[in-house]
């Protein structure tokens, strides 16, 4: 491990308890505000690392995690997985035999979910850590790294869920990191594509939900269309399947 690589991790490492225990900090706040305020903990955390860090200014870690113009193209994977995922929702409903509601609030939970999965985690995740890796290595290698900080940042999750649903959860971040950083990629190294593809993963109770008895059965699923569906959409692209093979 290179010194600059060792600066990352660590960098990244710092980045990701400042969300974490931001988040917990304040988790007493109605969700709307907690988002908010963690997104730009988020946000000013990155911008301070890559400042004391990598001495870069403001504009060019803007640049560097993601935060910057695309273009519509790179915006229509994401849209089209999105909507795969929403779609799958009465599907799931008419397979369980279930009614499937918006949540109470779901107008204010999407718009938080929009600061946290959207912004604050792809700044994170595919802005600050595949994006540096990435500029030293390939796609694979890059990917696959950045997938085992993901997994293992999603543990703390059993501190606080039902274990089946932590481990589906964890078993969820691990399946759709390489969607996420190809969308990441295929957006012009832009968090806008994946942004919109993490919200909807994360609409399941918070958006979308269901009664309590059938709640976990329903979850469950959920999670596992949300590990399928995104390959199922990405295979269309050919920049997809011949990524593996890139050395560049």
């Amino acid at each position: 491990m290179n010194k600059q690589t060792a600066k990352l991790y660590l960098s990244f490492t710092a980045a990701f308890l400042v969300m974490h225990y931001t988040g917990k900090a304040l988790m007493n706040l109605p969700y709307i505000f907690n988002a908010a305020i963690v997104s730009v903990a988020v946000l000013v955390t990155v911008l301070l690392l890559n400042k004391l860090v990598y001495g870069k200014g403001i504009k060019t870690s803007f640049n560097d995690i993601g935060l910057r113009k695309t273009n519509l193209p790179g915006l229509v994977p994401g849209i089209f997985i999105s909507a795969a995922l929403l779609c799958a929702y009465p599907l799931l409903g008419v397979f369980l035999n279930i009614d499937i509601t918006l949540a109470d609030g779901w107008q204010l939970n999407i718009i938080g979910l929009m600061f946290t999965a959207g912004v604050a985690e792809e700044i994170l995740f595919r802005g600050y850590l595949f994006g540096g890796l990435r500029r030293n290595m390939n796609f694979r290698k890059a990917a696959f790294i950045s997938t085992i900080c993901f997994a293992l940042a999603h543990l703390v999750m059993f501190t606080y869920m039902d274990w089946p649903v932590a481990l589906l959860s964890t078993l969820l971040a691990v399946a759709t990191c390489i969607p996420l950083a190809f969308l990441f990629e295929k957006g012009n190294n832009t968090v806008w594509s994946p942004a919109i593809v993490h919200t909807a993963i994360r609409t399941v109770g918070l958006v979308v939900t269901t009664d309590e008895k059938h709640f976990m059965q329903f979850s469950m699923l959920w999670i596992t269309a949300c590990m399928i569906l995104p390959y199922t959409v990405l295979i269309l692209y050919k920049e997809f399947r011949t990524i593996w093979t890139k050395r560049s």
